[in-house]
């Protein structure tokens, strides 16, 4: 019974032949409350050493822990009460199975724990990622000496070191100072530079690597290393396409292109392609595939309709330089050029087809065609000829010449009109009754149904003095209109004209006198002359110097003639100051004069005997109100003494009917000119029915009112 003792739990023994022992020795003990043999448990063994087969009420039997097992803190025995062994070790056990201590905690590992550390149990040990096993990587709780042990010592966990980085030709990585490389380290790869005029190296691959583990112990490193390659991808070229991003003479590794197609074309393929490691882009360079048509047709004699009246009006779209592009079913209307015409029933426009292309249209304009010209007593000349498919066709121009004996009654030339008529109308040939000839005009025949006649005009610069009109019949009875010519206005300074007209023509003679201190110098009365000049020239007024003065010459500036040279200097001042501040008074005494002449008092403006500087005037100075009267507008020059007037421009009036005169000094200036004009103003427009004024000037001379009509109703006259 007690051979089975020395056996440990888990290792096979007799425990289900005790058990089965202990169930036929109770069956067989008697019924008045003995027990049987103790139970066999499997943790403990009963202590007697008596082998008996009957226990009496009350005897106890102890036990004690088999081999493995520890007591709990319950009694170690039990007794027979009543027939039966109490307490039940069975529902109760009082010695439990030993286990070995927690192995502690593994450095940069850690340890898995399957069941729990009691006798026979085992744990497992693993190290972190990059770090290697040194030693058992199981150990088994076991019985010892001592009590219990693990079978095997916790192991160590060493990080895990690679060898140096690999090197790669043109290139460089960046721990080659280092010696020591472990776990999770990393270096970065670079290709060697190369000259600015050469094709750079490109980095094939991943730039940086790291030591990693393979198979749980080995140090390697990953991803392989890059390669450092001159990469070239050939120039990428999309016809009908453009480059839109990444401009460069060279594309090398990663260089990236993007590309858009030209208006009217659709692109297929991807728009971004990118250069790769064999020198090929990928995805592939794309292509352009027509999506539009572009480019309308020519029509014969016709041309586009840019009308923005009609409705239909549709056009192609277009950047600058490029073509004109129409989406598919877009009409492209026509009209016909100058001198052409639509035939009726033919198309005039084309369309953009599916297969983008135009639809037909073989023409559908004729040429305008004029009438055959036909002149009695005359003959027809081309002078253009321009037309096809018809004899005279527009803008050709044609010669209308009269036989002998017949002249021309309209213009010499006609030309076909874009409506298909002659203009101006053909001239006809009329009857020659010895066309008359005037001096400085021209005459033309007018002919009409009734009678036939011959008007007169004059050339420019001459008026007609007669009738404008003679018939053949009066030609013989009637005395000819004649041309007189148109002289200009007479400008003589300093002096009067005799008579003073607006016009002088047809050889009318005039009387020139000079003012007080001038004489004369030419023909005192000149006439009208055929070719519209004064015969002989118109003579001049010229300042007569009094005799027994010296002339003051200093600078040619103003001749005095006063008692000593003190009295000239100061008389010099006095008029200077004169002229520069108008109507300023000067007084000066004791002036005594050996002239003939007296001499002018300086304290009014006097009629001024001062010899000219240059002895002449530019044209008075423009002003905003007033201008010179007509004839003295063209005028140049103007000689000392010449007075001019002058009078309210357009648009402004003086308060009297006045008109102001400016007299040429002898400094080279004008005398006072005064702005003495006011702008005009227009009564008030009233009440505009149905509408509004817009007035933003109010009603000076030169303002604008516009009219705007109430909703409904609309304009009849100017809008403004």
């Amino acid at each position: 019974m007690e051979a089975g003792s020395h056996h440990g739990p888990g290792r096979g023994g007799p425990q289900p032949l005790l058990l089965l022992l202990s169930l036929v020795s109770a069956l067989v003990v008697t019924v008045h409350g003995d027990c049987g043999p103790p139970p066999r448990y499997p943790f403990a063994i009963p202590e007697a050493t008596v082998k008996k087969e009957v226990y009496q009420e009350g005897e106890r039997v102890k036990y004690s822990c088999r081999s493995g097992y520890t007591r709990k803190r319950l009694p170690l025995h039990i007794s027979c009460n009543n027939g039966k062994w109490s307490p039940d070790g069975f529902t109760s056990p009082f010695c439990v199975v030993k286990s070995c201590p927690h192995p502690g905690d593994l450095i940069n590992g850690h340890v898995e724990i399957k069941t729990d550390l009691s006798i026979g149990s085992t744990i497992e040990f693993s190290c972190n990622e990059g770090y290697s096993l040194i030693g058992h990587s199981t150990s088994t709780c076991e019985i010892s000496d001592s009590g219990t042990s693990w079978s095997n010592d916790l192991p160590n966990c060493e990080i895990v070191s690679c060898p140096r980085p690999p090197n790669i030709p043109n290139g460089k990585h960046s721990g080659e100072e280092d010696d020591f490389f472990t776990y999770g380290s990393s270096v970065t790869y670079s290709c060697n530079t190369v000259p600015e005029e050469s094709i750079p190296f490109s980095l094939i691959g991943d730039a940086s690597i790291s030591c990693a583990v393979e198979n749980k112990t080995t140090g390697v490193w990953k991803p392989l290393p890059p390669k450092c390659q001159v990469i070239t991808c050939p120039q990428p070229n999309v016809p009908q396409g453009k480059l839109i991003s990444g401009f460069g003479r060279t594309y090398t590794y990663r260089d990236t292109a993007m590309f858009e197609c030209k208006r009217g074309y659709l692109l297929n393929g991807s728009h971004l392609i990118r250069c790769e490691s064999d020198n090929e882009w990928v995805p592939p360079v794309p292509t352009c595939q027509l999506n539009s048509c572009s480019n309308p047709p020519v029509i014969p004699y016709a041309e586009r309709d840019w009308s923005l009246g009609s409705r239909d009006w549709n056009v192609g779209y277009s950047k600058y330089g490029e073509p004109e592009v129409f989406s598919v079913g877009t009409e492209v209307k026509y009209l016909c050029k100058k001198g052409f015409r639509a035939q009726k029933h033919k198309p005039r426009s084309v369309t953009c087809q599916a297969n983008f292309t135009w639809s037909t249209n073989d023409g559908f304009c004729e040429r305008i065609c004029c009438p055959t010209p036909n002149v009695d007593h005359g003959k027809i000349t081309k002078i253009t000829s321009s037309s096809q498919g018809c004899e005279y066709g527009f803008p050709e121009k044609i010669k209308v010449s009269c036989n002998s004996g017949y002249i021309l009654s309209g213009v010499a030339t006609n030309q076909c009109q874009e409506s298909g008529t002659w203009g101006p109308a053909l001239s006809s040939c009329i009857p020659d009754c010895n066309s008359p000839k005037i001096d400085h005009g021209r005459v033309e025949a007018e002919h009409s149904f009734w009678n036939d006649m011959w008007k007169f005009t004059c050339n420019e610069g001459y008026i007609l003095v007669g009738k404008p009109r003679i018939s053949c019949e009066e030609l013989t009875s009637s005395e000819l209109p004649r041309c007189e010519a148109l002289c200009p206005h007479p400008k003589v300074g300093n002096g009067v004209v005799i008579p003073n007209r607006t016009q002088y023509q047809g050889a009318v003679t005039i009387s020139v006198k000079c003012n007080s201190g001038y004489k004369l110098i030419g023909d005192p009365n000149p006439y009208c002359a055929d070719n519209r000049t004064w015969s002989p020239e118109l003579p001049k007024c010229e300042w007569i110097i009094p005799e027994g003065c010296e002339q003051v010459q200093a600078g040619q500036a103003i001749l005095k003639c006063l008692p000593n040279p003190g009295d000239v200097i100061q008389a010099l001042e006095a008029y200077k100051l004169s002229l520069e501040i108008a109507k300023l008074e000067l007084e000066v005494d004791h002036l005594r004069g050996k002239c003939t002449q007296p001499l002018p008092s300086l304290k009014e403006e006097p009629e001024d005997r001062t010899p000219p500087v240059s002895g002449k005037c530019n044209p008075p100075p423009e002003l905003r109100t007033v201008q010179l009267q007509w004839q003295f507008r063209n005028q140049e020059t103007f000689a000392w003494k010449e007075s001019v007037s002058f009078e309210c421009r357009p648009g402004y009036s003086a308060k009297q009917r006045q008109i102001r005169h400016a007299r040429c000094q002898s400094t080279g200036t004008w005398s006072l000119i005064e702005e003495y004009c006011t702008q005009m103003s227009c009564p008030d427009p009233g009440e505009f029915a149905n509408g509004r004024i817009n007035q933003t000037d109010g009603n000076l001379f030169g303002s604008k009112m516009n009219f705007v009509c109430d909703e409904g109703y609309v304009f009849q006259g100017k809008g403004q």
